[in-house]
């Protein structure tokens, strides 16, 4: 499906996982690497590092909502911090999903970003 572009809003749907199948099996099977890749397209640090930092609790909601938060800023997106809390940690796949398919939104070669 065509992502849908609206002002102040995410151009894909907190559910919209299988919009593209592949990001949504991708992010299920290595979230680590998908936040990585997604946090370094955004500017937020280094592929390899912003991934690993998913794997270290509170860090993680922490790095996620700085993550979730530029993004937000960077697109006009309407949100706060206390609603990207909420969805991190209620549905976090499909909040890490709708992320990544956000900036591959912005940037065509999101796929090969991270660099050696």
């Amino acid at each position: 499906m065509a992502a849908s572009y609206r002002v102040g809003a995410w151009s894909h749907d907190l559910f919209g996982c299988f919009d593209d199948v592949s990001t949504c099996l991708s992010t299920l099977i290595c979230p680590c690497i998908m936040f990585g890749r997604t946090a370094e397209t955004i500017g937020s640090g280094n592929c390899v590092i912003c991934g690993l930092s998913l794997m270290l609790p509170p860090l993680n909601l922490v790095s996620r909502m700085v993550v979730r938060g530029r993004i937000r800023d960077s697109k006009g997106i309407d949100g706060s911090g206390v609603n990207d809390f909420l969805l991190i940690v209620c549905c976090p796949i499909c909040s890490l999903v709708q992320e990544v398919q956000e900036c591959q939104d912005m940037t065509p070669c999101a796929q090969s970003m991270c660099r050696d």
